[in-house]
């Protein structure tokens, strides 16, 4: 029902549909979507990301809440929807509660990390620590050779994005606005992390030798669990 009605979802329909099912995936009660779902949202994410006709709705919830459900599921976007995110993330961080913008940076990092590991790495990635899982944060679905099939969406090839100035304003900007919140524990743990992750990228990409990618096999801290 949801892929037929896919092409008439606004952007808070779509932050709240990849959210459910986010959620879902992490108490295990749901596998990713099916492909034909998730090549129907793909395309309407592009359309609502990338339109000036939707650009007024899409809220600072529904950016974070989709970043947060992209990350969990490991199906990251097309990249102009990826970019429209950014562009989201850019206009409201600033109006981002700390759970958010927790939940967003930590998003952001966790893309990028497995992201550049499956443009250098082989696809089998290996999975997550299950010590992480709780009953308040769901853990990080598995990495495993159905994520990372042809359908996964891991490997898609962001070419230059994360070095462009469209991603580090967008980041800038976010950890700025955290800077500013009184942040509990875990949410400054996440933050911290998300900075761990863009500060090795910027590490590889300036020293270039063999070997120095960073281990994808490093337990990827817990994420606040997000609300819609």
């Amino acid at each position: 029902r949801a892929t037929a009605l896919a092409g008439k979802f606004n952007p808070q329909d779509l932050s709240m549909y990849l959210w459910a099912f986010a959620t879902l995936q992490g108490h295990g009660l749901a596998s990713r979507p099916p492909t034909r779902a998730r090549q129907a949202i793909s395309k309407r994410l592009v359309t609502v990301m990338t339109s000036s006709k939707y650009v007024k709705e899409v809220k600072a919830q529904g950016v974070a809440n989709c970043l947060w459900s992209y990350s969990k599921l490991l199906w990251y976007p097309p990249k102009e929807a990826f970019e429209g995110l950014l562009d989201g993330l850019k206009r409201h961080s600033g109006k981002m509660d700390a759970q958010h913008i927790s939940s967003a940076l930590w998003a952001l990092g966790r893309i990028l990390k497995f992201n550049i590991a499956s443009q250098s790495s082989p696809p089998s990635l290996p999975a997550p620590s299950s010590s992480s899982s709780s009953s308040s944060s769901p853990s990080s679905p598995p990495i495993t050779d159905e994520l990372v099939g042809e359908e996964a969406h891991v490997s898609v090839d962001y070419g230059d994005l994360w070095d462009s100035p469209r991603f580090s304003k967008a980041f800038e900007e976010t950890v700025n606005r955290a800077l500013s919140l009184d942040l509990s524990p875990q949410a400054a743990s996440n933050v911290l992390w998300s900075l761990v992750q863009v500060s090795e990228m910027y590490a590889l990409k300036s020293r270039p030798a063999a070997g120095a990618h960073s281990n994808p096999e490093s337990e990827t801290p817990k994420s606040e669990s997000q609300t819609p």
